[in-house]
């Protein structure tokens, strides 16, 4: 067994540069540097994510690794803390991979009156600070979802139908392992973008994307926005890529309660249908949604895949002292 780091001393000075520069950016913005428990009570009970539980002798209760910092930092913004960011270790139990330890640092940051067109601005701000003194970002391109696959496949992802989006995924040869018939049309979509169009993003580029379809809104704020002379309601909600690996995750935040509690339940709902693990909710998010959350934007952003990508390293391993495997 080896017992040694991964990283060498003159790679974690490194890391430990960028880490500062992150802080030093907000630190110009008056953006306060807060932390929150890594346990909870509850947990998220999105589909698509899967938390780790925790149990001990001393507490009955079963607790859970958060997969992000972002209930407990809105319950911060409702007590008042102003513009807050966090940079925490976070866990996700999914398997380890080239871009993914179940374990990784995670940067959330929520801005105050801000719409999330400008913080998707500054998050490219930060992303070309920090990356400034080790590489040159070439360009930065901000596409719409629908734009996107309208170009790439000639589907509209708001309005097609799912038997579109199977041809498509048949036609450009994508192998799956299981029946397209019976996935959800999100999945389709999720294939068409990963397979089809985020390969072709360009390397060494930023590329923003935006307006995400209805069903993929998470915790983001709907409305309504004209394609080809239609309406249709879209999240506002946003990705950041550099070439073709996702860095960033943000949202016109949702601070309606009641619209929140019922996106949770649905969550559940389709986690039972799945026969995944049923989750508790965290009803402190909702009571400081009720209580008036200010309206405000956020994001979550992968701090190793930033480390790895800014010093052209193509593993998060290479910028994790123990990754998951020798932990």
């Amino acid at each position: 067994m080896n017992w040694q780091a991964n990283l060498s001393p003159k790679l974690l000075r490194k890391r430990a540069d960028i880490l500062l520069s992150i802080r030093q950016f907000f630190q110009n913005k008056q953006i306060v540097e807060v932390d929150t428990p890594s346990l909870s009570l509850a947990a998220n009970t999105e589909p698509a994510i899967e938390s780790f539980t925790c149990q001990s002798a001393a507490h009955k209760e079963s607790y859970y690794l958060n997969t992000s910092p972002e209930f407990a930092m809105k319950r911060l913004l409702a007590s008042g803390s102003g513009d807050i960011y966090q940079m925490s270790k976070v866990f996700r139990a999914e398997e380890k991979g080239r871009w993914h330890n179940p374990e990784f640092t995670m940067l959330e940051w929520y801005r105050l009156g801000m719409s999330y067109t400008q913080l998707y601005a500054e998050c490219v701000d930060l992303i070309k600070t920090v990356s400034s003194p080790y590489t040159e970002i070439a360009n930065t391109h901000y596409r719409s979802y629908a734009s996107l696959f309208i170009n790439s496949c000639g589907i509209d992802p708001h309005s097609c139908e799912q038997a579109e989006l199977i041809e498509c995924i048949y036609a450009h040869n994508i192998d799956v392992s299981f029946d397209l018939a019976a996935a959800s049309r999100d999945v389709c979509l999720f294939i068409i973008l990963t397979h089809i169009i985020e390969p072709e993003f360009e390397a060494q580029c930023l590329t923003v994307v935006y307006d995400y379809p209805l069903s993929q809104s998470a915790l983001a704020k709907i409305s309504m926005r004209s394609i080809d002379n239609d309406q249709y309601a879209v999240a506002e909600r946003f990705e950041v890529y550099w070439g073709s690996v996702e860095l960033a995750n943000g949202f016109q935040e949702l601070t309606n309660s009641e619209e929140q509690l019922e996106r949770f339940e649905k969550d559940l709902l389709v986690r039972k249908e799945r026969g995944q693990i049923m989750l508790p909710i965290d009803n402190h998010l909702i009571d400081c949604l009720a209580s008036g959350m200010p309206e405000c934007s956020g994001l979550a952003l992968g701090v190793d895949r930033l480390v790895a990508l800014v010093l052209g390293l193509d593993n998060i391993s290479d910028v994790i002292n123990f990754d998951f495997e020798n932990c």
